[in-house]
């Protein structure tokens, strides 16, 4: 197994704890360590390590996509590899980030995963509705991707982003500013399509719509909108509320 105090290190390297990238590092080898270690706390830290990373050699740190695969290989990873790299990427379309990384990703597992591996993801990571089959279980009971929770990588992911962007702020403030954004995109994320942030996003920055756009906001998103606005006032009142459980009978 990994030593646990030495991924540690190199995460704080990466920025995860915002120690000083001082020497070149290579992710894939990183990725590979932290899969191998089990840990939880480590593996949450995979989608930011590569946020973090760049695609070219001559920078640092450098994720260097073919060597992944050659060690996930080499280390019989390959499966817990491609499921990382496909959470990666979906928090990475949520949040708007590293779109070369998105394009990589998707290119990789198009070279090395399959549409029914791909499928498999959606319904263990995103509770897509799916068939069940010999294949599934054998992938929902690997003990290294079977805890996954998508919304704990997405909001572990969007916390050390939002301290980065925040490290060295002067005031209170802009802290709370943008652990609130970073709140509201997590909480858009669930409730709309990144097609459908992207138009409220325009709207709200007074950018105009298209055509196409247009409609659509008219006949989905103000809907969905109002319906949430409406809403406000009731769930308000319910979180205002203690739940009652009911008593057991016994007799």
């Amino acid at each position: 197994m990994a030593d646990a105090s030495m991924i540690k290190y190199n995460l704080g390297k990466f920025g995860y704890t915002f120690f000083e990238i001082a020497e070149k590092n290579i992710v894939d080898n990183l990725i590979i360590e932290i899969i191998k270690n089990k840990e939880k706390r480590y593996m949450k830290a995979i989608p930011f390590i590569i946020y973090q990373s760049y695609t070219e050699s001559s920078k640092k740190p450098y994720l260097n996509m073919k060597n992944l695969y050659m060690k996930s290989m080499e280390s019989n990873l390959i499966r817990e590899v491609n499921a990382m790299l496909y959470i990666t990427s979906e928090i990475f379309i949520i949040s708007g980030d590293r779109e070369d990384m998105i394009r990589d990703i998707s290119k990789y597992l198009e070279e090395h995963s399959s549409e029914k591996e791909i499928n498999i993801f959606e319904i263990i990571f995103k509770n897509k509705e799916g068939t069940a089959s010999i294949e599934f279980e054998d992938y929902a009971k690997n003990d290294k991707i079977n805890w996954i929770d998508f919304g704990e990588f997405l909001n572990d992911f969007m916390m050390h982003k939002s301290l980065r962007e925040s490290h060295g702020k002067k005031t209170l403030k802009e802290s709370i500013e943008i652990s609130h954004n970073r709140d509201i995109l997590i909480y858009l994320s669930r409730l709309f399509s990144p097609k459908q942030r992207e138009i409220i996003e325009k709207i709200i920055n007074e950018k105009p719509l298209d055509k196409t756009e247009y409609e659509y906001y008219i006949r989905i998103i103000k809907k969905r909108l109002n319906a949430i606005a409406e809403l406000k006032k009731l769930a308000e009142t319910a979180m205002g509320k203690r739940p009652k459980r009911a008593q057991i009978d016994n007799k």
